[in-house]
């Protein structure tokens, strides 16, 4: 994904990831008010997305992190669960979890739901990731070890306010 921005100038990448980022920002304020926000919706919303949590939305915007891009496949995934696309669900979750694995745990929502197989859904999803996987590790062994070594040691915490954390 990322090898994409190599193949132009810095401040071209830049520019680029920039528009990706708003796109997507309203997309995903578009796709709240739409679905998930329909009856509680105000435009004091878009205030509260721009400035909760610390800003860290603003933050996001200013490190290039890719918080954003995680958040709309998240919300895509969720939006694909409600209206009952399991499978859709399940990929989704499947694939943004390679840039962020902690988003995995949203499979949990599968065993969770009223699926008629939502155990083939949540087994393929896992089965999915664990291939991907023993794939990468087929493939670089000595690079997968140094992600099982890095994983145990992740803190979720930052603690002079990392902004690349968020």
């Amino acid at each position: 994904f990322f090898r994409l921005f190599n193949c132009v100038s810095y401040q071209t990448a830049f520019y680029l990831w920039l528009a990706l980022k708003a796109g997507l920002m309203v997309v995903l304020v578009l796709v709240w008010k739409r679905y998930f926000l329909v009856e509680t919706w105000s435009p004091i919303f878009c205030l509260f997305f721009l400035l909760a949590y610390d800003s860290a939305l603003f933050w996001d915007l200013k490190s290039g992190n890719m918080l954003l891009v995680e958040q709309g496949v998240l919300w895509a995934a969720f939006l694909a669960l409600m209206k009952e696309k399991p499978a859709l669900f399940a990929a989704l979750i499947v694939s943004i979890s390679f840039f962020k694995i902690t988003t995995l745990a949203f499979l949990v929502l599968l065993p969770l739901s009223r699926f008629d197989r939502k155990w083939w859904y949540f087994g393929g999803a896992l089965a999915a990731f664990a291939a991907v996987l023993g794939i990468d590790y087929l493939a670089h062994p000595d690079l997968f070890r140094a992600f099982l070594e890095r994983v145990q040691g992740v803190s979720e915490r930052a603690a002079s306010y990392n902004y690349g954390l968020l």
